[in-house]
């Protein structure tokens, strides 16, 4: 019998043949596991490195209410009207006479909701009590030409930017100009904010600095908190008023800056960005950018 026929043969070639077992498998899933695991991993931190240290990055604004240049701004009563369809030439077509029209309302529908209306006082004048500052004509319109304003911020999350705004003594506020009335919260980092209500024309007389959110990711944030302290209202304006020892940190580095540039008067500043910065509990003001005329 030739050795290919060997039963020995046959047997040992067998016994020695290379199988998967479960063990194998169960193995292979494990790695095939942490090498999906490690690749997501990767990705999302290479992620965060450029979304929080791109230079090329468009930094979040936020812009206060400001006056126009040059001549004092108007008070109240002095406030022209825009033009409206009255305006428009007599021999248009019937189609854009109705196009003008429905443009018309609905500038007037959006201005109506951040008009003087919501922070004017009892008597036709230029809302503020005189201070001719943080962003408020002064009364009769004869208020100063503040500078406009930026605040930067890099929030890392809702909670981070709720406590930046209680460490400078902030206000979130939900104007509802249909119901004339202001709902506020503070404390926002706590897991129950502390809520009123109050009016514009009390706002008006309390005369703060108040910011407004130009766009993400500040503006979600404040809309996220206004939720979580129940005071979000529909059509409503949201902005966050600050006490005057922030206004007052705020132009005291505004002024700095001015003078190291060799500049003497903020009427020569046309534009101020500043930048808030955390240090471990603390957050801390400094001019970013100052440009001028």
């Amino acid at each position: 019998m030739s050795a290919a026929n060997s039963p020995g043969t046959a047997a040992a070639g067998k016994h020695y043949r290379l199988q998967v077992n479960s063990f194998d498998r169960v193995s292979s899933l494990l790695v095939s596991l942490l090498v999906l695991v490690g690749t997501t991993v990767a990705v999302m931190v290479i992620i965060f490195v450029f979304r929080r240290f791109s230079p090329d990055m468009t930094q979040a604004v936020v812009i206060p209410v400001s006056k126009a240049r040059g001549e004092p701004p108007k008070g109240y009563a002095e406030d022209l009207e825009p033009p409206g369809l009255e305006d428009a030439p007599t021999d248009m077509p019937p189609e854009l006479q109705e196009t003008l029209k429905e443009l018309t309302n609905a500038i007037s529908s959006k201005t109506a909701m951040i008009s003087n209306d919501t922070f004017r006082a009892d008597k036709q004048a230029g809302y503020g009590t005189g201070k001719g500052h943080k962003d408020y004509d002064g009364t009769g319109g004869e208020g100063g030409n503040d500078p406009p304003k930026e605040m930067r911020f890099d929030a890392s999350s809702e909670t981070d930017y709720a406590r930046m705004i209680d460490y400078f003594g902030g206000e979130l506020a939900v104007i509802v100009p249909r119901e004339k009335k202001i709902y506020y919260a503070k404390n926002l980092a706590n897991a129950r904010p502390t809520t009123r209500v109050g009016t514009p024309v009390e706002e008006n007389k309390a005369n703060r600095f108040r910011f407004l959110a130009s766009g993400p990711p500040l503006q979600p944030l404040e809309v996220k908190l206004a939720r979580k302290a129940n005071i979000m209202k529909a059509n409503a304006i949201v902005v966050v008023f600050y006490p005057e020892e922030f206004a007052t940190k705020i132009y005291t580095i505004e002024q700095a800056e001015m003078r190291k540039n060799g500049h003497k008067s903020i009427d020569e500043i046309d534009r101020t960005i500043i930048r808030v910065s955390k240090q471990g509990s603390d957050y801390n003001l400094n001019v970013e950018k100052q440009t001028y005329f």
